[in-house]
């Protein structure tokens, strides 16, 4: 958690500095924000793709994740499989 937060205007940063004096910055850079921690960028986020990309870091999902359908695809138990409809199946080959 944040001891103090800085935020300097028209900088385009905000500053998060634990009670170690390590600084975690929020930072729009080149259009895209950015969660930075010294040299290692953690998230990019640019609104123009829109994507977002974890660097050096876990992504742990919490709630669930959706395709464009809006039909989620991994929840919070786990991968759910493929919501859409199946095609045809193939031949089925002797048993052995």
């Amino acid at each position: 958690m944040a001891e103090d937060i800085i935020i300097t205007p028209g900088s385009g940063q905000i500053d998060f500095l634990d009670t170690g004096s390590t600084s975690t910055l929020l930072v729009v850079s080149s259009g895209t924000l950015q969660w930075k921690r010294g040299a290692t960028t953690y998230l990019t986020w640019n609104s123009a793709a829109p994507t977002f990309r974890v660097s050096d870091a876990d992504l742990k999902l919490t709630t669930k994740l959706v395709n464009n359908a809006l039909d989620p695809l991994i929840t919070s138990v786990g991968w759910l499989g493929n919501p859409e409809p199946q095609g045809a199946q193939g031949p089925t080959g002797a048993q052995g």
